[in-house]
């Protein structure tokens, strides 16, 4: 079949060759050796499908995608036969409304979702996360407690939220039933951090620990955990907006 492009019949040619022949500089930028960071744009065009075709083809990569605009490109990729892993999707605009907010919460399926966007303040969003190990969401005051609870990642990262003190505890109490059980480390901006509120009813464990270098013990300052069913430590430290909690994995006193 004839294309305006016979270039991209050549899959040994350097992609870096291509891009560069079609002026596609703006659109696609190198990041790594395999890695390629694709910015969408208000339209599409068929010469840039050509080249994602044949980038998809031919290559194995990781795809870095950052939504400004509308949610054609998200579609296009995963939509694509060779269903290319969408290693990172950032929705950054305050043109996403809350039908496609809707549609990535509930479609992605990536390594990490990331959200920066002043559109959401007003969204509500009542259905089930996609699956993806990091939430990363700045502002996130559409956030519920319910939200909270429902996510299930490795890391989740929410500045600006409208959560209270009993909704980190309440998700704290559901930690330690041994829910969130992928959860390493959590980040959660509120307005003002009480920790007594927040640890109320939950038994806290300072306990110091030793640390050995060089054939010598040393004494570890005691740091606050606390303890799910599952035996794994929960440790936090807070600012007075900001509430920290990382997971370890050790089953020892010298973490």
């Amino acid at each position: 079949m004839a294309t305006r492009f016979p270039l991209l019949k050549l899959p040994n040619l350097p992609f870096d060759e291509i891009v560069k022949s079609l002026d596609l500089w703006d659109l696609i930028a190198r990041k790594q050796n395999n890695e390629w960071i694709i910015r969408n744009q208000e339209f599409i065009l068929d010469e840039w499908k050509l080249v994602m075709d044949h980038l998809l083809n031919t290559f194995e990569v990781s795809i870095n995608l950052e939504i400004v605009g509308e949610r054609h490109l998200f579609e296009f990729l995963t939509g694509h036969p060779t269903m290319p892993k969408i290693a990172e999707l950032t929705v950054n605009s305050d043109f996403v409304d809350d039908v496609d907010m809707k549609f990535y919460l509930e479609n992605s399926y990536t390594d990490e979702l990331c959200f920066l966007s002043n559109r959401n303040k007003t969204f509500r969003f009542n259905g089930n996360f996609g699956r993806f190990k990091a939430f990363t969401c700045y502002p996130a005051e559409w956030i519920t407690g319910e939200n909270l609870l429902s996510l299930d990642c490795e890391s989740i990262d929410l500045g600006k939220t409208s959560l209270t003190n009993d909704d980190i505890n309440m998700w704290l109490e559901k930690w330690i039933d041994g829910k969130s059980s992928n959860l390493r480390e959590l980040r959660v901006e509120i307005e003002k951090i009480k920790l007594t509120e927040i640890m109320d009813g939950i038994e806290v464990v300072r306990k110091a620990g030793i640390r050995e270098q060089n054939n010598l013990n040393f004494h570890v300052a005691p740091r606050p955990y606390i303890l799910n069913r599952d035996g794994l430590k929960g440790f936090f430290t807070n600012t007075e907006i900001t509430f920290n909690f990382d997971v370890s994995l050790e089953d020892d006193d010298n973490h």
